[in-house]
């Protein structure tokens, strides 16, 4: 053991306390702290002022055998009643070394201890955010929004199913494919008017699952040129694609029969 830091505590080697000093150090290099602790009790029966014995009674709580090694504990030993003690009653380089090693210790410690504080609030953080992105989207599959907008197009909620009830004259998409569901809701119509007047509209897909495409429903929409109509489209509103002037190509699904110019279905 390396106790060198400690010399000038006792004036004398001779003193009565040193041989049974000299067999604690004996015990503790050798890591028989029971004995190193116990010779240490017997050297502060005959002097209790003793720095050296408290400094051993330390290092033998700490299972340690060697003052060197207490700057690489893990956790802060300067409540230890025997650093205490020892700190008490050394001279002052023994002081300011067993400061410096606390000090080191409890550096590491702190900065250990606020690394996992941090860690644990980002944990916390990111569990709680997904939490909260859960019921956000359990809240919306359970009560979807009553209005959608999506590619510049607005989907409208009524009951159980979604329409398509008008879009955006300005900066929408050329090309237009309409989702045949939304939040797990189906989209069923296409609403009256709801494309009216989208010049910038140039195609429309209609998906199976709609089944009405209402009235005026695609007026005006000089520039389209293509549709196509799933087969679940059952009625056509009055003038659906009226004024669709340059409506070159309709792809149809459905039972209906499309006729160019008819009063029903435009």
């Amino acid at each position: 053991m390396d106790l060198q830091f400690e010399k000038g505590i006792t004036n004398s080697s001779e003193t009565a306390e040193q041989p049974l000093l000299n067999r604690a150090k004996a015990f503790l290099k050798a890591e028989n702290f029971d004995s190193a602790n116990e010779f240490a009790d017997k050297v502060l029966d005959i002097r209790p002022k003793c720095a050296q014995a408290y400094v051993i009674k330390l290092l033998c709580d700490l299972k340690l055998s060697t003052v060197k090694k207490l700057p690489r504990l893990k956790t802060p030993f300067d409540d230890n009643p025997n650093y205490v003690k020892a700190f008490e009653y050394a001279d002052k380089k023994t002081k300011n070394k067993l400061q410096i090693y606390a000090r080191i210790v409890i550096d590491k410690y702190t900065e250990k201890t606020t690394t996992q504080k941090k860690i644990k609030t980002t944990v916390l953080f990111i569990s709680l955010a997904a939490v909260l992105v859960t019921a956000i989207l359990l809240f919306i599959n359970l009560y979807p929004l009553s209005e959608l907008t999506v590619d510049d197009v607005v989907y409208q909620k009524n009951d159980n199913a979604y329409s398509v009830k008008n879009c955006s004259r300005f900066g929408m998409n050329n090309e237009i494919i309409i989702p045949s569901e939304l939040r797990g809701l189906p989209v069923v119509a296409v609403d009256e008017y709801a494309f009216e007047g989208c010049s910038n509209l140039t195609s429309i897909e209609i998906p199976d699952s709609v089944t009405s495409i209402g009235s005026y429903a695609f007026y005006n929409c000089s520039n389209l040129t293509s549709v196509t109509i799933g087969d679940g489209v059952t009625s056509i509103g009055e003038k659906a694609f009226d004024g669709c002037n340059k409506l070159v190509e309709v792809i149809n699904y459905s039972s209906l029969t499309i006729t160019k110019g008819s009063d029903d279905n435009g």
